[in-house]
């Protein structure tokens, strides 16, 4: 691994500065390239909506990336042949992103002069921050139109998931991306099907449906 107890480091979220390291004994580490991310953050969602963030470049998400969120904002339910380029809850385990395709952040209408796609300042954690929903708003509204989104993609990046717990993140980001896969084979047979996908239905689709206590235990004992 190339992480040891010395990398782990406490940060103030107002300002995103690393004040110590998190273990006595070591000296303060770095700054962590994703601390904007984080902080932005817990400082817009109280921690019983958000308190475990991973961001993450996964491979089976960044096609959805490379595409505009749908202005219209529309359900599942509403999902035509030409929407399968956003990303929905295509199986049981991606339920928690709810009836709405998952938002896109885009980092240059963040910060046109930059020429990074990482969110390296505050301007653009800010902006990515404001995907997720409405400040303070709670993980029950995740079916509304404007209600909280527990997974946001990044433009030619990857991803942002948030959770309540590290074991929920990490299951989150799994089902996630085989979803994604499940969704991306499923886009090749509209070249000879011209019905709607069938996405998770609202009655299907919420955060309750997570089981990612059993999947995080298999894991660790799979280490």
């Amino acid at each position: 691994s190339q992480i040891s107890p010395a990398d782990i480091a406490v940060v103030r979220i107002n300002d995103s500065i690393v004040t110590s390291a998190a273990l006595d004994g070591y000296p303060a580490p770095a700054r962590p390239a994703e601390i904007f991310i984080h902080s932005s953050l817990y400082q817009r969602f109280p921690n019983t909506t958000v308190s475990s963030i991973a961001y993450y470049r996964t491979e089976q998400l960044l096609p959805w990336t490379l595409f505009p969120a749908k202005s219209s904002n529309g359900t599942a339910a509403d999902a035509t042949v030409s929407d399968v380029s956003s990303l929905y809850a295509a199986t049981s385990g991606a339920a928690f992103l709810g009836t709405y395709p998952a938002p896109v952040f885009n980092a240059f209408d963040a910060e046109p002069n930059t020429t990074s796609v990482s969110v390296d300042s505050v301007v653009k954690a800010f902006d990515l921050a404001q995907k997720f929903g409405p400040a303070g708003t709670s993980v029950q509204t995740v079916n509304q139109s404007d209600g909280f989104r527990p997974l946001v993609l990044m433009r030619n990046d990857g991803a942002t998931v948030v959770g309540t717990s590290v074991p929920e993140v990490v299951f989150r980001f799994v089902q996630a991306a085989k979803s994604a896969r499940v969704q991306y084979h499923a886009a090749s047979l509209l070249w000879s099907n011209a019905s709607a996908p069938l996405f998770l239905p609202a009655a299907a689709a919420s955060r309750t449906s997570d089981n990612y206590l059993r999947s995080w235990l298999l894991w660790m004992s799979q280490i």
